[in-house]
């Protein structure tokens, strides 16, 4: 039976779901639609964007006239600025991908991102060429906890969902990657939004220390 290993990204391998929140929040100021920030971080954080769109235009009707692919991208100068402030990559998560790859493990990252966007930030922590498969926002018609992402993605590399262990790092990513029927591990850093991942299989500070 093949067996795969399907990626979060942001606050998985990435810790970049703490920086989406400013980003959006700048973003929504430029547009005259600021917001408190603690609800801003409710609404990102380990969402999909297609759910973040519709919670936006739900607050503020007059952002619909935005496509969500533009005000996606809107977002992306303030979010590219707090990057280049700070060394986004998760240490252990991306010591564990490596080696993992250098098995010959199926790998696969399952994103509420875009494309582009999670080209970019692995390209950003050194990981571009290591997934045999993206699956990001454009790829589904339903984010986390939809299990949709992680079935397809399972899928695309032949595997078994009985056979796969997804990382996440969000209540939505491990409520997913449950009802996908699959073994969910669940990073918990330190100083990060609480997120309820006790539905998850294990929990971990650090990826590093997964063993297969």
């Amino acid at each position: 039976m093949q067996r795969a290993f399907l990626f979060d990204l942001d606050g998985t391998i990435t810790d970049t779901d703490v920086l989406w929140g400013p980003a959006l929040g700048a973003t929504l100021a430029a547009l005259g639609c600021a917001a408190d920030m603690d609800w801003v971080n409710g609404v990102v954080y380990g969402r999909a964007w297609s759910s973040i769109y519709a919670d936006l235009t739900e607050r503020f009707p007059k952002l619909a006239a935005i496509p969500s692919d533009e005000l996606a991208v809107a977002s992306v100068p303030h979010f590219k600025r707090l990057v280049a402030q700070t060394d986004v990559a998760i240490p252990g998560s991306v010591a564990l991908v490596r080696r993992l790859a250098a098995a010959g493990e199926a790998l696969a990252v399952v994103s509420g991102s875009t494309r582009s966007q999670v080209a970019d930030a692995l390209e950003l922590v050194g990981l571009s060429g290591s997934f045999g498969t993206v699956v990001a926002s454009e790829d589904v018609r339903r984010g986390k906890p939809d299990p949709e992402g992680f079935l397809l993605a399972a899928r695309r590399l032949g595997a078994d969902p009985a056979a796969c262990t997804v990382f996440e790092d969000s209540a939505a990513g491990v409520r997913a990657g449950k009802a996908a029927g699959m073994r969910v591990v669940a990073l918990r850093l330190p100083n990060h939004p609480p997120q309820d991942v006790s539905p998850a299989d294990l929990v971990l500070s650090d990826l590093s220390q997964f063993v297969p």
